[in-house]
């Protein structure tokens, strides 16, 4: 009964080994150059202002511009341009661009998505914001796959 204890014992342990290296390799796929793209909530501009999508209710997001420590503006989002802003994080404009100018009107542009968890993911799309000062302004929207990290512009 004692052998049957420990084999048993052992066996547990590699299967506990086993599930633990798959989940992690899974878990790995679904990451977009080695992170999740929801990880991006903070970009920093080269003249040394941020801007941070903040969570500030269940269903709302802010998107701040600061300097340094003070608040230059500030717009909460809970359910504009049809999503629940559950989730908010910045996304890329162009590949491996955060900022960009896609007009060429001489304001960047960055992205946002959302995620609220209830929205078929093939029908996703990010949102673009102009710069404008110390503003954000929307910019328009274009389809974008959460899943693989894609840039909202080609």
């Amino acid at each position: 009964m004692q052998n049957l204890w420990k084999s048993f014992i052992k066996s547990l342990k590699k299967a506990v080994s086993a599930s633990a290296i798959l989940t992690l390799g899974a878990i790995s796929a679904y990451a977009a150059n080695g992170k999740m793209p929801i990880d991006e909530t903070e970009i920093k501009l080269s003249d040394g202002r941020i801007i941070e999508a903040v969570r500030c209710g269940v269903h709302c997001h802010c998107l701040v511009v600061k300097r340094g420590k003070s608040t230059l503006h500030k717009q909460c989002y809970e359910a504009e341009f049809d999503r629940l802003w559950d989730y908010a994080f910045f996304v890329p404009v162009k590949p491996g661009r955060y900022i960009f100018d896609v007009n060429g009107d001489g304001s960047p542009e960055i992205g946002v998505a959302t995620w609220d968890g209830g929205n078929n993911i093939a029908n996703r799309y990010a949102l673009a914001f102009s710069i404008q000062g110390d503003k954000l302004t929307y910019f328009g929207r274009e389809k974008f796959n959460l899943e693989y990290g894609e840039s909202i512009y080609k």
